[in-house]
């Protein structure tokens, strides 16, 4: 936790892009949510959603639409996991970007089925 939050200031104060802010937030949402800070994680998520229009790497875009994709599932926000799997496939999908689009679907058929799918059929089809 320590490491990555000096990570951060690093990068700051020599006015990183934030292609390279961005992994290490995901990275900091990810470690304080393992410490059971809950709320400060869901700050740096949102945070990491600021970002987004920003990042200019394709991959590094697809990279944080998936960790926010994965982090909302495992905190059970299933809204906005819904959501966030939903721009990541859509954004995947009109870069062409097709590494760990099985993970997408898988993640949010998971969301699906715990909110919203009324049938395994539609669990399936996702």
């Amino acid at each position: 936790h320590e490491m990555i939050l000096l990570e951060i200031e690093a990068l700051r104060e020599f006015s990183a892009p934030v292609d390279e802010l961005a992994p290490a937030y995901s990275r900091l949402m990810f470690i304080l949510m393992d410490l059971n800070r809950s709320a400060e994680a869901y700050e740096v998520s949102l945070s990491l959603k600021d970002q987004l229009p920003e990042i200019q790497d394709n991959y590094v875009k697809s990279f944080v639409h998936r960790q926010l994709c994965a982090f909302y599932q495992r905190i059970r926000d299933l809204e906005n996991a819904a959501k966030a799997c939903r721009e990541a496939i859509e954004y995947n999908e009109s870069e062409g970007i097709t590494p760990m689009m099985g993970g997408l679907y898988e993640t949010l058929a998971l969301v699906a089925s715990a909110k919203d799918a009324t049938t395994p059929d539609s669990i399936l089809r996702l």
